[in-house]
């Protein structure tokens, strides 16, 4: 699966893996215990094995969205970023120079020159 991931300045679209060493018993305790849990959200429960966690990360994990724009599953706080740099209709977006969002470029002017937006402050 997967999942647009940034971070320290650098972009990359990274497959969720689980994959550890086995435990000395022939198990792999290590992958299970991980599996449990969402790795963005920290969420725990028995029922997330791969497709358990899949569902979640589709379907229920408050910290990812599917982009309306090209399907692709992100890390919200990384939603912006993912709308200027990484999605199939990047060029339908405008970064907005005060409050730095990603802005529908049809709609950038209107925006920009209603200053209702937040600016960022130290920018």
């Amino acid at each position: 699966m997967l999942f647009c991931r940034h971070g320290a300045g650098t972009t990359s679209r990274t497959a969720v893996s689980r994959k550890s060493a086995p435990s000395s018993d022939g198990g792999d305790d290590v992958s299970q215990a991980f599996d449990k849990e969402c790795i963005f959200c920290n969420e725990k429960n028995e029922l997330f094995n791969q497709e358990g966690l899949d569902v979640h990360y589709w379907k229920e994990c408050p910290m990812l969205r599917k982009c309306q724009h090209c399907r692709q599953v992100v890390e919200i706080a990384n939603l912006t970023s993912h709308l200027l740099t990484e999605c199939d209709r990047k060029s339908d977006f405008g970064k907005c120079n005060r409050c730095s969002e990603a802005i529908p470029s049809t709609e950038l002017e209107s925006h920009t020159l209603a200053k209702a937006c937040n600016a960022v402050i130290g920018r």
